[in-house]
């Protein structure tokens, strides 16, 4: 394999697919490979890497609201003629079909799974079946899925933690252990209630450094207001940088910082109702307890009982494993295998 074709669908897939490319570069700076988003042809260009032409000028191309499929139709068409391997980053297995119909070719599938609940369909699992080389995924429980029905499929574990710059800093938490806070931004004010009312009941007895992360788009006057609402006053940080702000309510306090990664890395519990986070932060070895299903009591419960949280934790670890998978994945497009211990298993 010394020509590779990526193409990618979503902002994460976009990020790995970059990162596998450097590796590869490192490795086997021969190695051709070149880019193609299903987003926004065009993009990988303005980005400085080889993306294939997307140039047409057939009729459709004309029309807007078929610009972006005739695009996609005439680009990808064209590689028909062309020796690569062709590697789908996406959680969608349904455009299998079509990059088979127009390339000619079966790709290399790498679903990145995000959520705690994914599963394949009957039609997902038969477009796999039929149109992918081979199934590189991030959940060992869909590797044993797939395998059952006979489709190649290796585990590469936790590549959404692959995506975790390293830590450069030290929050001032008193030697204290870190629990860590994660609100989903698109229900931000509700899921800041929950951790204001998971914070009152186990302040008393968890003598621990609370710290929550504040999504990109969020600003301090919605976070005042949230916790104007639930009876806690807004602080401005005596940290600089590292901490926004806090929240205060007689002796309790929430930090809160936008420094994710950093609150992630120095974390000893995750708690959230956000999957990508509990998943990512399994790839890093650290302790999380998913609420995306609880109310504040049926958390303070669970985070009182070290025997659930052991062997949930057990549990999560063994299916998403340990960051290393951008070198797996590397080693495989470039050596066609995958250190796999549990193959037949």
């Amino acid at each position: 394999m010394s020509c590779f074709l990526f193409i990618t669908q979503g902002e994460v897939e976009e990020k790995l697919s970059i990162v596998v490319y450097q590796q590869i570069k490192n490795f086997r700076p021969e190695v051709k490979i070149f880019f193609f988003t299903l987003d926004e042809p065009g993009r990988w260009q303005k980005k400085g890497l080889a993306e294939i032409e997307t140039k047409d000028h057939s009729l459709w191309y004309s029309i807007p609201g078929l610009k972006k499929q005739a695009t996609i139709y005439h680009a990808l068409k064209r590689r028909r003629k062309f020796t690569e391997e062709i590697v789908l980053w996406s959680d969608n297995p349904f455009f299998l079909l079509p990059l088979f119909l127009l390339t000619g070719k079966k790709a290399i599938f790498v679903p990145v799974v995000k959520n705690l609940k994914f599963s394949l369909s009957f039609w997902h699992i038969a477009f796999l079946r039929f149109f992918s080389s081979v199934v590189l995924t991030t959940d060992r429980e869909l590797v044993h899925n797939l395998r059952q029905k006979n489709i190649p499929a290796y585990f590469v574990g936790n590549l959404l933690a692959d995506l975790l710059p390293p830590s450069e800093f030290l929050f001032l938490h008193g030697e204290k252990p870190i629990y860590a806070l994660f609100p989903r931004e698109e229900k931000f004010s509700s899921d800041l209630k929950f951790f204001l009312d998971l914070v009152e009941r186990i302040f008393t007895d968890t003598k621990a450094y609370f710290i929550s992360a504040i999504p990109g788009k969020i600003k301090t006057a919605e976070i005042a207001n949230v916790g104007e609402e639930k009876g806690w006053r807004w602080r401005k940080s005596l940290e600089g940088d590292i901490i926004e702000g806090y929240l205060e309510r007689g002796e309790l306090y929430l930090n809160l910082t936008r420094f994710r990664e950093e609150a992630l890395w120095q974390s000893d519990l995750v708690v959230s109702p956000d999957d990508f986070s509990i998943i990512q932060a399994t790839g890093i070895g650290k302790k999380v307890l998913p609420v995306s299903n609880l109310n504040p009591e049926e958390a303070t419960l669970l985070l009182r009982s070290p025997q659930h949280l052991f062997e949930y934790n057990q549990l999560i670890s063994s299916r998403y494993g340990r960051k290393g998978g951008i070198e797996k994945i590397s080693a495989y497009l470039l050596q066609g295998v995958v250190k796999d211990q549990n193959f037949l298993k």
